[in-house]
Order: structure tokens, then C-alpha cells, then sequence
């Protein structure tokens, strides 16, 4: 296991930290560091290192808890502006499926909000609550035993001052005996000599009363030692055991926090591929026709007033006429919507309003070079009932769409949806089919070109390139229409099945 560099605290921590002189072995060759023999040294060195890593550990707990009640709030303050923008409406007068994909975006906004409203209240209910629980715990220790060690330290230090005290009175009083003594010897008798022996027997005396005060101190500090280093030892004890559970606490609460904020962003991430799923049946392009079927006036052209004097003449009434034009498209080539992410396939972005000349004015055509998905449902087929006016027929599913979750991580892995364009061939009327034969001996329908590439999915289908003609030998509604590449080199007996939105009539 790599050992971890310590960290010098920047709290009090750092001022009784003792400095370690290079080459000494504070602990004399022991290798144990349990906190009863660890915090012991000359002075008072090791109780003030840890009754300040006590005071700092307090410190640190106060501080989570004052994390964990601002995270809170601002968890709760994000939740009730999300819940208030859920009810914000959102195109109201939109149809289709982007009025559906609006009022997903809406309502999975509004799950969110609540996803996050009810982690808000775990953080206050959980997280804050445990730590404000643990704070106390601590507050307890150092009200009780942190506060009676304190005393008891606070006794022995004043013990041992007036210890030391006592000691220096009687080292003067030795000085000055030392002294008196001297002088009598070089003084003769008479009245200087009974002055200095008056004052050496004062002396004597006061340094007697001074040895016994030293030696009832001396006693006194000896017993509190004795039981200093039991009580000293046992609050260790006591302060090894909470801090061994602070740290435990610690990993498991913000290893809770974790899990719950990983939790919402997997609910958060179910939102978001609730709204990408809604996405998925949505068509720019049908929906601008299904407002057409929904809404439009009619095709009726209006016709100029009729200025003849004689309105019964039949040859002057007006002929109603009826729009039938041709639509010309001026927009760009569409841009990616979204960044995709690396190894995903990409749609080639192009203009699909160009229809079968694209290629022939110069623009390559591709679709995807990889597929992993079958294609989307083809877009819905038009039927010409008349010159004049068209029907609106909504397209059918397709019934084979492979699974896009992962086996192995059990997570969904999505690829792009592919809408590579609007044409769907238009099948010819029964009088202009051919009557010709497939080289495999099915009956041709007509013809079509291939707009883009495509890679087959299953063994039943077949691989083509852009500007590939194919024939069509049938055409079902469910938009995989049968048919077989008119290139000998690749044509494969067996795969005749391919996605009708990849081709044009030809």
C-alpha cells in the first residue's frame, strides 16, 4: 500500500505540532502508534496536540453540517424553480409529435423536480442529521471528558509551578548560607561577626521551611503524575475510539451523498432518454404535413371578380382552379443537432427536398457507414387520388427494431436516429408496372435508385451504395420492400429485404 504523504494542518493543529529534529526517532524504535503512546514527550507537548486535534475535528464536523444545510437549500431552491418551469407552457398551439415531445419535455421536467426535492430531503433527513447527531457526540466528549482532562492537566501544571518555585527559594537559600559562611570566615570576631551569624541562622531557617514546602510539592506533583498517566491514558483511549468512528462516519456519509447524487443522475438520465425516445418519432417533416391535413384551407385558388354586365352568359363564368405546384426549397443543408458521441453513426447532412437529381447537380449523397440499428419507419406514403388533391395516410411501425441495450452493462447504449430523407417512392399505378423477370425469376415491379449507402442488419438483407438501381419484386406497406441489386458482382441469392426511405423511383 503507497504511503500517503501527511499534510500540515493550517489550524491550531500546526502551532503544537513539535518539530522532529532529521534522524530522530520520537517513539525510541517502537512501532505502535495507538493515541496512549503517541501523545506523550517532554513538557505537555503531546495533551496539546490532541486536545487541538479534538478542537478541530469538532470544528470540521460543525463545518459538513453547515455543507450538508446550504446543499440542502440549494437542492430545494433548484427542485421549485424546475416544478415552476414545468408549468410554464410550451407551444401550445403546436400538433403532431413535437406537441408530444413538448409535453415530455414538461412532464419529465416535472419528475425531475421532484427527483431532486426528494434528494433535498434525504440530504436533510440523512446526511445533515447524521452530522448534526455525530456534532453533538463530540460536543458531549469535550463537555465531559475533554473538559475533565483539561482540569486535571490545568492542577498538575500549578503543582508543578509551585514544585519548581520551592526549588528556587531553596537554591537561593543555599547561595546566601554559602555566602554568610564565607564571610565569617574572613570577618573577625565582634559586632560584624554576630550580624552575620544572626543572618545565617534566619537563613538557615528559612530554607528549611522552604525544603519541606519543596519536598510536600515534589510529593504532591509525584501523585498526580501517577494518576495523570492513567487518566491521560484512558482519554487517549477515548479520543483514539471517536476519532477511529469520525473517520468511519465521514467515508459513509459522503460515500451516501455519493450513491444519491449518482442515483438522481441516473433518474435524471432515464428523464432525458424518455424525452430522446419521444424525439425518435418525431419528423419535422411529417409534422409540417400533418399541420397541413389538420388546418389547411383547402386548394381552391381564389378567382377575380366577375366585371360582366351579363352574368347569365356562360361563356364569361369563371372556371375554379385548384393549386397543384411543385414545392421549391431554399433550405441549407441541415446541420447535426446534437454532438454524437465517438463511434456512434452519423447522418450525412444533406437536402432532402432535392429529391433523385441531387446527385446529378453535384452533391454526394452517403447515408451511414455503419448501421446498428434497422432503419426508421419510412415516411407516410401519398396516393394520388386526383390531380388536384392529395390524401394523408399515417405510417405504419415496423416490427422488427433490435434491442439497443447493452448485455454486459445492462445500460441503454444509443445510436443516432437516421431520417435520411422524405422520399418514398411513389409505387406505379397497375397499368405501368413492368412485366419483366429478376435474374432469381420474380416478377419486377418497376425500378428504383439508391440515395444513400446502407449495410445490412440481418442475413435476409442486402448491402448497397448510393446510385445503385435496384428492382423491386414487392412492395408491402410496412415500408421493407423485396428486391434484388441489378449487379451481378454483388448480387446474393437469399437477400432480397431493404428499407424503402433509402431509395427513389427510377
Amino acid at each position: 500500500m503507497q504511503q500517503v504523504p501527511a499534510q500540515q494542518s493550517v489550524t491550531s493543529l500546526a502551532r503544537y505540532a513539535p518539530a522532529r529534529a532529521n534522524g530522530v526517532d520520537p517513539f525510541h524504535g517502537y512501532q505502535n502508534r495507538d493515541y496512549c503512546n503517541a501523545f506523550w514527550g517532554p513538557g505537555d507537548t503531546g495533551p496539546n496536540v490532541l486536545l487541538a486535534r479534538m478542537r478541530g475535528a469538532e470544528r470540521t464536523m460543525d463545518e459538513l453540517r453547515s455543507f450538508w444545510r446550504e446543499r440542502t437549500n440549494i437542492e430545494t431552491e433548484y427542485a421549485q424553480k424546475l416544478a415552476k418551469l414545468s408549468k410554464v407552457p410550451i407551444g401550445v398551439e403546436e400538433v403532431g409529435e413535437l406537441r408530444s415531445s413538448l409535453n415530455m419535455l414538461q412532464k419529465e421536467t416535472e419528475v425531475q423536480a421532484g427527483s431532486h426535492l426528494e434528494l433535498a430531503d434525504r440530504m436533510r433527513n440523512v446526511l445533515e442529521k447524521q452530522a448534526d447527531e455525530f456534532h453533538q457526540k463530540q460536543v458531549q466528549h469535550r463537555l465531559t471528558l475533554q473538559a475533565n482532562i483539561g482540569k486535571k492537566l490545568k492542577h498538575r501544571q500549578t503543582q508543578e509551578t509551585f514544585a519548581t518555585r520551592a526549588w528556587e527559594k531553596c537554591e537561593n537559600d543555599r547561595s546566601r548560607i554559602n555566602s554568610y559562611t564565607q564571610q565569617l570566615n574572613y570577618t573577625a570576631a565582634g559586632p560584624d561577626a554576630q550580624r552575620l551569624e544572626s543572618k545565617l541562622a534566619r537563613t538557615r531557617e528559612t530554607a528549611k521551611a522552604n525544603e519541606k514546602d519543596f519536598l510536600a510539592f515534589t510529593q504532591t506533583v509525584v501523585e498526580l503524575l501517577a494518576e495523570w498517566q492513567t487518566e491521560w491514558k484512558s482519554f487517549c483511549d477515548s479520543c483514539h475510539d471517536l476519532e477511529e468512528e469520525r473517520m468511519e462516519f465521514m467515508k459513509d456519509n459522503l460515500w451516501l451523498y455519493a450513491n444519491e447524487v449518482s442515483t438522481l443522475c441516473v433518474s435524471d438520465d432515464q428523464s432525458c432518454e424518455r424525452i430522446r425516445e419521444s424525439l425518435d418519432q418525431f419528423e419535422p417533416e411529417r409534422d409540417a404535413l400533418t399541420f397541413a391535413e389538420e388546418y389547411a384551407s383547402g386548394n381552391e385558388l381564389p378567382q377575380p371578380p366577375n366585371m360582366s354586365i351579363d352574368s347569365s352568359d356562360p361563356s364569361i363564368a369563371s372556371k375554379t382552379q385548384y393549386a397543384n405546384f411543385e414545392r421549391k426549397s431554399n433550405r441549407p443543408p441541415r446541420p447535426l443537432s446534437y454532438p454524437y458521441q465517438e463511434g456512434e453513426a452519423v447522418e450525412n447532412s444533406i437536402d432532402t427536398s432535392r429529391g433523385p437529381t441531387a446527385q446529378a447537380d453535384g452533391m454526394h449523397i452517403s447515408g451511414p457507414e455503419s448501421l446498428t440499428q434497422s432503419p426508421p419507419p419510412p415516411p407516410p406514403p401519398i396516393s394520388t387520388s386526383n390531380s388536384n388533391s392529395t390524401a394523408f395516410t399515417a405510417p405504419t411501425s415496423i416490427a422488427r427494431t433490435p434491442s439497443s441495450a447493452s448485455p454486459t452493462s445492462g445500460r441503454i447504449t444509443r445510436t443516432p436516429s437516421l431520417r435520411p430523407g422524405t422520399h418514398l417512392p411513389v409505387q406505379p399505378a397497375n397499368g405501368h408496372t413492368t412485366q419483366e423477370e429478376s435474374a432469381f425469376g420474380r416478377k419486377v415491379l418497376f425500378y428504383v435508385r439508391a440515395l444513400y449507402d446502407y449495410q445490412a442488419t440481418i442475413d435476409e438483407e442486402f448491402d448497397f451504395q448510393a446510385g445503385d438501381v435496384i428492382a423491386v419484386t414487392s412492395a408491402p406497406e410496412d415500408g421493407w420492400w423485396s428486391g434484388e441489386l441489378l449487379d451481378d458482382a454483388r448480387k446474393v441469392e437469399g437477400k432480397h429485404i431493404f428499407p424503402s426511405n433509402f431509395v427513389c423511383l427510377f
